[in-house]
């Protein structure tokens, strides 16, 4: 009789063949098997690999190290498998590796393919069914996600993504055992639930009504006291709407619903409710945006006074550009024009700790925040939508939708209501939300005075007066980015004895890293360089083409430096030894990034890095939410656009460098653009902002082979021979 392999991530890691219990060795080793159990029948990239593995700094043999795991692995799983043959387990597959298993061998298919049945019954009506499908669900559910790999490994999205997989599967068993009176079934699941975020106000709110439902009154009335406490204390709030709710319904016995629901809800009653008052704190500081402000204040100006359609604004920006900090403080400014009050929903549309918020859980936050129970809500959104459109009918509200995904996430959320205002945020250009008449507000850069007067609120004006050299300085290398502008004043402000022409030289003389915008506590790493030599073998500085004119070439061992051209000619790129200068004026241009062994630091991994909004005090984690959400062809050419020096670039280069048609070259450019990760500051040529340029550089030499490196650099010189030619 064949023994079958096991293989459970929902607890503690473990691979079984029959009743025996396999020895997965190496910690990393033990990470790699859990992350390829996750993604159990899908490639994952060697790069997503790397990334999920070494969440702080991979090490320059990463891939290796990955090569050999997965062989190890390989051999482990398939123990009589002779050597150098690929196996049916552990596969080589689009670039990464692939473990092959069914539902019947992971834990983790299993409870997704019972919880998709449960939903299918729950929306057809069939309570009874659909509680006993996700019941059975989480029998497998034993603890936290992957435990037995490293603590800095499993916090990776892609293992806390499965505990809110987990979470969401028992609130939906909640509602379903409400409806059939068995609360007690799912007792157990809502209290590991609230053990593993104890701060999840939802899931709390499901044990308060769960344990009332189960003849629990006392206890539930307990648990409710317990997290109020804890939010009080931890985070200095008090519960939400949806606990409140929660609370309010044991006291008044109303956690038992008539039955089964065979038939629509009836119409909810709507509750008034006397104070909206949902806005984020008003930042302590605020300089400058005077023009976006202005219209900000013509738009507000037309919405309060208008009886026709309701005004959406649409706030659009590369990541650390300020997009939240002008809705919040905007709103903040103008809520007495409101009366009705003002909502607030985090989208979630680049948090790399949660998927994007669906635009039905939205509607249920916005209605539960307008005094509407969770009981009297409807199915679909569709109907939420419609509900709440008709609760905000002849009221005048604000809404401000942060960090926004997709057009389609934000559609039903708007009110429909005239005199309402909405401020939407997002990184990305959202043309849908425009073509239905939202009005743009694209952020640019603050100008030098703005950013001067913003590092001075924080530093202070003394000092930056005493100081304006370095104080310009700074603000130079920090290319005028308002994040980056505030990481460095904390990093100033923590060190009132420090001079800042001190600052400025850590920052002008640490390497091609964003490590010194890693926040207050971190700069200790700092390598970053803004302009510089780098090793010749990793070495490539751009051209930029003009009509007529050309470059020339210089070949170095193993690598190419190209010179920039110059008002009257060209200038040549020297060699000297190892190292390569790079040509071209500091102010606009860029040279390379360091080795590997100085490769990307939390990059798209650790959530600890990546955890907050838009002001996320680490640089490199706020570009890396963005850098996430590309296709692997766009992130691929993001990566290449660090080896062209030059301070721009048109599609035909952008093409050579990343062996791609030109078409498709600009159909890539174009959406790195709507995500606001390059700018297209004329026709045809397209730049990133310095900072991201570093960071695209991290991540070629982190995620790109030495081999492909080289390659996209002969291409580009290839390029630029041609087209330079007199």
């Amino acid at each position: 009789m064949r023994r079958v392999l096991r293989f459970e991530v929902l607890g503690p890691l473990r691979v079984c063949r029959g009743e025996v219990e396999l020895d997965l060795g190496f910690p990393q080793q033990r990470a790699l098997l859990g992350l390829l159990a996750v993604r159990a029948g899908r490639p994952v990239p060697v790069g997503e690999i790397v990334e999920v593995l070494w969440p702080e700094r991979p090490p320059a043999s990463a891939m290796n190290v990955v090569r050999r795991y997965a062989g190890s692995l390989r051999r482990l799983l398939e123990p009589g498998l002779p050597p150098r043959t690929p196996g049916r387990r552990l596969l080589r597959r689009a670039g990464g590796y692939l473990l092959e298993a069914d539902e019947d061998e992971v834990d983790l298919l299993r409870f997704r393919a019972l919880t998709k049945r449960g939903k299918r019954a729950a929306a057809t009506g069939r309570s009874e069914a659909a509680l006993r499908h996700f019941v059975d669900a989480l029998s497998g559910w034993r603890g936290p996600v992957a435990m037995g790999i490293p603590t800095a490994v499993r916090r990776h999205t892609v293992f806390a993504e499965v505990e809110r997989e987990l979470v969401r599967t028992t609130r939906m068993a909640t509602d379903a055992a409400l409806l059939c009176g068995k609360a007690e079934l799912v007792l157990p699941r809502l209290r590991q639930a609230v053990a593993l975020d104890p701060l999840d106000e939802a899931s709390h709110a499901g044990l308060v009504m769960a344990l009332a439902a189960s003849g629990l009154q006392a206890e539930a009335l307990a648990a409710y006291e317990r997290v109020r406490r804890l939010l009080a204390e931890e985070l200095g709030v008090a519960p939400g709407t949806e606990l409140t709710a929660a609370h309010t319904r044991v006291l008044r016995q109303e956690w038992r619903p008539a039955g089964p629901r065979t038939a629509p809800a009836p119409e909810p009653v709507p509750v008034r409710v006397p104070c909206l008052a949902q806005l984020p704190p008003d930042p302590p500081v605020f300089v400058g945006r005077q023009a976006e402000l202005d219209r900000l204040l013509k738009i507000t100006d037309r919405a309060a006074a208008s009886t026709g359609a309701p005004a959406t604004v649409l706030i659009t920006g590369m990541p650390g550009i300020g997009k939240t900090t002008l809705a919040v403080h905007w709103a903040h400014r103008t809520a007495e024009r409101f009366p009705d009050g003002q909502l607030h929903v985090r989208l979630r549309g680049f948090d790399p700790t949660a998927a994007p918020l669906d635009p039905a859980a939205g509607l249920r936050d916005l209605l539960a925040a307008l005094g509407v129970p969770p009981s009297r809500m409807p199915d679909g959104t569709d109907a939420l939508a419609g509900l709440y459109r008709s609760l905000l009918a002849g009221r005048r509200l604000l809404v401000v939708l942060d960090d926004a995904a997709d057009t389609e996430q934000v559609r039903p959320l708007l009110p429909a209501s005239p005199g309402c205002l909405t401020l939407v945020t997002s990184r990305n250009g959202l043309s849908g939300l425009t073509a239905s008449g939202a009005h743009p507000l694209p952020l640019d850069l603050p100008s030098a005075a703005d950013a001067r007067a913003a590092l001075a609120s924080r530093t202070g004006h003394d000092r930056m007066a005493a100081e304006p050299e370095a104080a310009d300085e700074i603000i130079s290398l920090c290319g005028r980015l308002p994040l980056a502008l505030t990481i460095v004043a904390a990093r100033a402000t923590g060190r009132p004895d420090a001079p800042l022409s001190a600052i400025a030289t850590e920052l002008r003389h640490s390497r091609s890293t964003l490590a010194a915008f890693a926040g207050t506590g971190r700069a200790a790493d700092a390598r970053t360089a803004f302009a510089g030599t780098r090793r010749a073998d990793d070495a490539f500085a751009g051209v930029r083409e003009a009509n007529g004119s050309f470059a020339i070439a210089r070949e170095t061992n193993d690598g190419f430096a190209i010179a920039r051209e110059s008002n009257d000619g060209f200038a040549i790129a020297g060699e000297a030894n190892d190292t390569l200068a790079g040509s071209g004026e500091a102010d606009d241009s860029f040279s390379g990034t360091g080795g590997t062994d100085e490769a990307l630091s939390g990059t798209g991994g650790a959530d600890d890095a990546l955890s907050g909004s838009e002001g996320t005090a680490d640089l490199r984690a706020a570009f890396a939410r963005s850098y996430r959400r590309l296709s692997p062809e766009n992130a691929r050419l993001f990566r290449l656009l660090s080896l062209h020096a030059g301070p721009d670039l048109t599609r035909d280069t952008a093409a050579a460098l990343a062996d791609l048609p030109v078409r498709r070259a600009r159909l890539l450019l174009d959406e790195l653009a709507d995500a606001h990760l390059v700018t297209e500051h004329e026709p045809g040529r397209y730049a990133p902002h310095a900072l991201l340029r570093v960071f695209a550089a991290e991540l070629t030499e982190t995620y790109d082979s030495p081999e492909d490196r080289r390659a996209a650099r002969r291409r580009l010189l290839d390029h630029v021979s041609r087209t330079t030619r007199p």
